[in-house]
């Protein structure tokens, strides 16, 4: 499933997401884009939720916010917004924003 890179050259006025596979970290076979989306905030609302299911799906009974955040970092996915040419780049880091979550996921 590798990222299409021509198919996000090709639409330059978009942001769009590359999503890793952090138990295959630089496998290119495991990243896929999500591509076009209009506005910053958007493309940021869907790394978060991205980053939030990752977090639900390592989470066990039991786990500390610092097991489950270290069970994100092996297994969870992690995704970074892309800017086209002509917008400007967008900071985002999904192990920060999953080591400031974790602790909603603690049961």
């Amino acid at each position: 499933m590798s990222v299409n890179w021509q198919e996000i050259r090709d639409r330059p006025d978009c942001y769009h997401i590359i999503v890793r596979d952090n138990y295959h970290y630089q496998d290119p076979d495991e990243e896929f884009a999500i591509i076009g989306f209009a506005t910053e905030a958007d493309a940021l609302a869907k790394c978060r939720k991205i980053v939030e299911k990752s977090l639900q799906s390592v989470a066990e009974p039991g786990q500390s916010a610092e097991v489950i955040f270290s069970r994100y970092q092996m297994f969870g996915d992690d995704p970074s917004v892309v800017n086209g040419k002509d917008m400007p780049p967008v900071p985002f880091s999904g192990w920060d924003y999953a080591k400031g979550q974790a602790h909603k996921f603690v049961c």
